[in-house]
């Protein structure tokens, strides 16, 4: 079996404290159930769950609007 569509790949790189991860929650959030993210470590991973816990939580009342 072959897969034709192969999906872009985005790198988000950069310094210690650049604002990776906030640009890649916005990135993530934006696009739910269209992408796919992959951590380095279970500790990084759990942490960033919490994060988008907490983020949809926020929102939770404009969902409708946006789209949550």
């Amino acid at each position: 079996m072959t897969i034709s569509y192969k999906p872009p790949i985005t790198l988000i790189l950069g310094e210690s404290g650049s604002g990776k991860t906030d640009h890649l929650l916005q990135r993530f959030t934006e696009s739910l159930g269209h992408s796919l993210l992959i951590m380095a470590s279970d500790t990084q991973a759990k942490r960033l769950d919490t994060q988008l816990l907490i983020l949809r939580s926020l929102f939770s009342p404009f969902a409708k609007w946006w789209g949550i």
